[in-house]
């Protein structure tokens, strides 16, 4: 993911540093940390939801109502700078991805389902998924997780449930593999050593076009053993 940021010149470092700051803000760095990471997670909404429902999850008000602020005012600066028009502009442009970029190209569930599913429904159908794991999130979260083991599962679902998620954004899930790696250092935690290595493998045959995504078949595996 980082290197298909890097030679494609890409803005997901601010889309993993916007979720770093929001598991930060968790940690000691408060309301300011939350409400830049809901801003940087802004520039690819569909990443948003997963993070909030981490802070409510954490039942940390304060931090949910910063992210969110900040996102909100981040999400509605077309209106201000092109009025009406630049904000339904901007909203076509989201729902017209799937048409801009092939969804069996996808890192998500979408990308799993392109080969079985019609073209002409493929932004629907990713919608409805998009639906579906915010709802499963939002279920866990009203149990009251403990918020490090759920920050990762937001994480992977994040991208698992995106209308579209290529190679690149894959580099959200820096934060959460930190995390990984510190509730395995207490014994929380299998090592994710294995499954990261797993995953960057299938991302790599997946450039290749082998036939079948298989880079969410591994996180979906990831969430499952974890």
């Amino acid at each position: 993911p980082l290197w298909a940021t890097l030679t494609e010149g890409q803005v997901t470092p601010l889309l993993a540093l916007g979720a770093a700051l929001v598991i930060l803000a968790l940690v000691s760095y408060g309301a300011l940390a939350a409400a830049a990471g809901g801003a940087l997670l802004a520039f690819k909404p569909h990443y948003l939801p997963a993070f909030l429902i981490l802070l409510f999850a954490a039942r940390r008000w304060r931090l949910f109502a910063s992210a969110a602020a900040a996102s909100l005012v981040f999400l509605l600066s077309p209106l201000a700078a092109g009025g009406v028009d630049g904000m339904v502009a901007m909203v076509h442009s989201a729902f017209r991805a799937n048409d801009l970029v092939s969804v069996a190209r996808s890192e998500a569930w979408i990308g799993m389902l392109a080969p079985v599913i019609p073209a002409g429904l493929a932004s629907a159908v990713s919608v409805v998924i998009f639906g579906l794991g915010l709802a499963f999130l939002f279920a866990i979260a009203l149990r009251r997780p403990a918020w490090p083991a759920f920050a990762v599962l937001a994480g992977l679902t994040a991208v698992l449930e995106s209308p579209h998620a290529l190679p690149h954004d894959l580099l959200i899930l820096a934060g959460p593999a930190w995390l990984a790696f510190q509730l395995h250092r207490q014994g929380r935690m299998p090592s994710p050593v294995v499954p990261l290595l797993l995953l960057d493998a299938a991302l790599l045959l997946d450039q290749r076009a082998v036939g079948v995504v298989l880079g969410p078949v591994v996180m979906t595996a990831m969430i499952v053993w974890g």
